[in-house]
């Protein structure tokens, strides 16, 4: 898989110049090792954020960036967003079979955006249709070398066109529900797929760094249903 992620990067890079992006682009959030058919949790976000240009990053070889990077000057792993998707992957973790620490099941995890390159917020990305064509492009590849067993998504943008990709890739609508999350009118929901003898769930989540459901009291019961729910396919033998 060492030369398919390097294709991938080449790939991101070439679309870089060519779409004329000038505040560079991140692809894995985790190592190039979670680029593999044993990365069976995602975790995919919309695109990198910032307003000053950062050198392109293709992987973070010391462990997961929500974990172990120091983001709008907090210490490391301490930002709003990375304290959220810790809670989260807590959940997970607690209720894995076996016993798994938090930070190994977020390092063998992978975690990346739909849209690779940087912009201030998604109102800023310039290109933004062609963007969206070539990161669909890029998934689409990287469904057919990986087969996901969960596939947690921030933002309706990013769960709606991963759900397409994997149309696309064969798999076919099992069921899906739409659940309250304990705050206002916000939801989340599970869309469970089958492909032959293959499951798949994608999670919608609101953005994290918005809504920190995994601090709120209110939004305990919604959360631990939806864990419950993907760690009976994530957990499953086959």
């Amino acid at each position: 898989m060492e030369d398919f992620f390097s294709v991938c990067c080449q790939e991101i890079e070439s679309a870089y110049l060519e779409l004329g992006h000038r505040k560079s682009w991140r692809f894995l959030y985790t190592s190039a090792r979670t680029l593999s058919p044993s990365s069976k949790l995602w975790f995919i976000g919309l695109n990198p954020g910032g307003d000053a240009y950062e050198p392109p990053s293709s992987s973070v070889e010391m462990g997961n960036a929500f974990l172990v990077e120091s983001w709008n000057g907090c210490k490391p792993g301490s930002s709003p967003l990375q304290i959220q998707v810790q809670k989260l992957f807590h959940l997970v973790a607690q209720n894995s079979p076996q016993p798994i620490e938090v930070a190994s099941l977020m390092n063998k995890s992978l975690f990346a955006n739909l849209v690779p390159f940087r912009s201030k917020n998604w109102g800023a990305l310039e290109r933004k249709s062609e963007s969206i064509q070539f990161s669909v492009s890029l998934w689409k590849k990287i469904f057919t070398h990986i087969e996901p067993k969960v596939i947690i998504t921030m933002s309706n943008i990013t769960n709606r066109h991963l759900r397409d990709i994997a149309a696309v890739s064969g798999y076919c609508k099992d069921n899906d529900q739409v659940q309250p999350i304990g705050w206002g009118k916000t939801s989340y929901s599970i869309e469970r797929l089958a492909n032959t003898d293959k499951k798949l769930d994608i999670v919608r989540l609101p953005h994290l760094s918005t809504f920190k459901i995994f601090s709120r009291t209110r939004c305990k019961p919604a959360m631990q249903t939806m864990i419950d729910e993907i760690g009976d396919l994530l957990n499953a033998k086959t």
